[in-house]
C-alpha cells in the first residue's frame, strides 16, 4: 500500500550522504530522502489512516528534512 517502496538500496552510510547533501551533492540529498522515503511515509499513515493524507505529511518532512540539514549534528 505504500506507494513510495521501490527497490532501493545504497552502500553509503546516511553520515555520509548527509555530509555530502549539506557540502551541495544533489544526488546524495536525493538518495538520502529517497532511502527514508518509506520508513516516513509509514509512520505517517499509521496516524492517520489514509494513504494520501500520509503521502502529504510525507512531503512536508522531506521538505523540512531538507531545509533543516545543514542543522543536523553528525556524532
Amino acid at each position: 500500500m505504500n506507494p513510495f517502496i521501490e527497490e532501493y538500496t545504497t552502500d553509503t552510510a546516511d553520515k555520509d550522504l548527509i555530509e555530502k547533501a549539506i557540502e551541495g551533492d544533489k544526488s546524495s540529498l536525493e538518495s538520502l530522502l529517497k532511502k527514508h522515503q518509506p520508513y516516513v511515509f509509514n509512520i505517517a499513515w499509521k496516524m492517520v489512516h489514509n494513504p494520501i493524507d500520509a503521502q502529504d505529511i510525507t512531503q512536508e518532512v522531506l521538505i523540512k528534512v531538507t531545509t533543516k540539514l545543514s542543522q543536523f549534528k553528525l556524532i
